[in-house]
């Protein structure tokens, strides 16, 4: 698992965190698919946070996002 290491905390002043939440698989289903990953997405609404599972390779992203400039940008009046 990426993203966080702990996966659920309470709301006190000095929070608790716990590694609560998993992703449970058999041996012949990650062999059919060994490139799956698990990401801890960002916590918002619950004090669990979800599990988002992959079963594709990652797309390999650039450092920086490529910047793209519209001419029509000209024609926005606060441009």
């Amino acid at each position: 698992m990426s993203g966080r290491k702990f996966t659920w905390a309470n709301s006190k002043s000095v929070p608790t965190y716990e590694r609560l939440d998993r992703v449970l698989a058999s041996t012949e289903w990650e062999q059919k698919i060994p490139q799956v990953t698990v990401d801890a997405l960002d916590r918002e609404i619950s004090d669990h946070t979800l599990l988002l599972l992959c079963t594709v390779e990652k797309v390999q992203r650039r450092s920086q996002p490529e910047f793209k400039f519209e001419l029509s940008w000209f024609l926005q009046k606060n441009f």
